[in-house]
């Protein structure tokens, strides 16, 4: 394993968790070649379960593809590293194998869900039970007004040791110290549950086969070249126009695919539901 911390967690810490999840729950981190789940890989399994016992898991895993230059300099996995590595059907049977019923909590959680959502899909696993919870929502709630919530920042405002941030092991318990931390807030109550559970993995059942239409394709070879298109889209403050994006990653949801995207016209990043793409064209169409 590439993470030399130490995990440090008390009783009562513990304690407060149970009163919540009494099963327990894991918090887990990937590292994978690229932002997309229906076109990347995973590459490095991390995982914390924090119940009566605190017990950890790692696997790095072959995605059997390069890795970009570019992601390796951020997580500082080479291809040398992951080679020899288990595949990706025995890394996820075992990471499921370790977690078993318990919940899931990860930072910026749709993310992960989406990688282990379309993995389970392409070993052909049946969808598991487990509740996936993110952190994310969940500072924001017990922890407003926050400059930044992304995992560097919101663990050094909070004081929280991020040694080896996009090492999975390092990520994966900087999201449970945070989780942990966010217990004590007198804002917390089990109300705010209902708040940062996005979905159960039942909830899929397969990939959407919107993913195989000419505007979901379109978009997949957009986001490969990393270049800039105009979407048309069923609602929103721009219905009946044209909005140009540039789109980063579809992500698998309950409601069916969403394409993750920065959208030029409000310089916010949205997420926009496939299904209500009613065409595209490339930004330089005027």
């Amino acid at each position: 394993m590439r993470s030399n911390i130490v995990i440090d967690i008390n009783q009562k810490e513990i304690d407060d968790l149970l009163k919540y999840f009494p099963d327990g729950i894991v918090a887990f981190d990937l590292e994978t070649t690229g932002l997309s789940p229906l076109l990347d890989k995973i590459i490095e399994i991390s995982a914390i379960k924090i119940g009566p016992q605190i017990e950890t898991f790692h696997t790095l895993i072959d995605p059997k593809t390069p890795i970009p230059e570019l992601t390796s300099k951020i997580h500082g996995l080479y291809d040398n590293d992951v080679k020899g590595a288990p595949e990706l059907n025995e890394g996820l049977q075992g990471f499921f194998n370790f977690v078993g019923k318990i919940p899931l909590l990860a930072h910026n959680a749709q993310f992960d869900a989406g990688f282990l959502i379309n993995s389970l899909e392409l070993i052909e696993m049946p969808f598991p039970p487990n509740k996936i919870y993110c952190s994310v929502k969940f500072a924001r709630k017990v922890f407003p007004k926050k400059e930044s919530y992304s995992l560097g920042e919101l663990s050094q405002n909070l004081g929280i040791t991020l040694s080896s941030h996009h090492h999975a092991m390092d990520d994966a318990y900087a999201c449970l110290k945070i989780f942990l931390k966010g217990l004590f807030e007198p804002k917390m109550s089990k109300s705010i549950l209902k708040d940062f559970f996005l979905f159960s993995l039942k909830d899929f059942k397969s990939v959407d086969p919107n993913l195989e239409s000419q505007t979901g394709q379109e978009i997949i070879q957009a986001i490969k070249e990393q270049r800039h298109i105009e979407i048309m889209y069923r609602g929103g403050s721009y219905k009946g126009k044209f909005r140009p994006i540039r789109p980063l990653s579809i992500l698998p949801l309950p409601q069916g695919p969403a394409v993750y995207a920065h959208c030029m016209l409000t310089d916010l990043y949205k997420f926009f539901y496939l299904s209500k793409i009613t065409e595209t064209r490339n930004s330089d169409e005027l």
